[in-house]
């Protein structure tokens, strides 16, 4: 447990990071998950971008997913947390992720900057399907493939 606490804290320090640079805001941690907030969907992709690169070659895959709309802001004894049909789908997203990849729902996809960011990388968009817990139908679905350099080659 001591080692796997080790790297799981590393990775918070990693994430924090550039949540932070990319002016998102960590709203809470769940276990060795993150829940992070952004003003515009474009911040969390570059964010989620950034994440793979520098955590590429861990043994601890990250699992990324995103969804953008409204929510409900509260303060609770001293911390903020959010609320709402959005953020149950933002996490419902991210359970479809395979780790090394982010699923973005088609309202992230089709915000502004979105696809702008995912061109400064070679990245590749295979879209899916999938029932979510909670909510009716099948969602439509993207997974970011990134392709990660070995280590050594730039």
């Amino acid at each position: 447990d001591a080692p796997a606490y080790v790297l799981v804290r590393e990775h918070f320090k990693i994430l924090t990071r550039l949540i932070s640079e990319n002016d998102g805001a960590v709203i809470k941690t769940m276990g060795d998950a993150v829940m992070a907030a952004f003003s515009v969907p474009s911040q969390a992709v570059r964010t989620a971008l950034s994440i793979h690169e520098e955590t590429a070659g861990s043994p601890l895959p990250i699992k990324i997913g995103i969804h953008t709309g409204s929510c409900i802001a509260v303060t609770s004894n001293d911390n903020l947390d959010y609320f709402g049909t959005s953020v149950n789908m933002a996490q419902r997203v991210q359970t479809q992720s395979e780790g090394g990849d982010i699923v973005l729902t088609q309202a992230v996809l089709d915000s502004a900057g979105v696809r702008a960011e995912l061109e400064t990388r070679e990245t590749t968009i295979e879209q899916f399907e999938s029932l979510l817990r909670g909510f009716e139908g099948k969602i439509p679905l993207f997974r970011i493939r990134i392709p990660i350099p070995k280590p050594g080659k730039k």
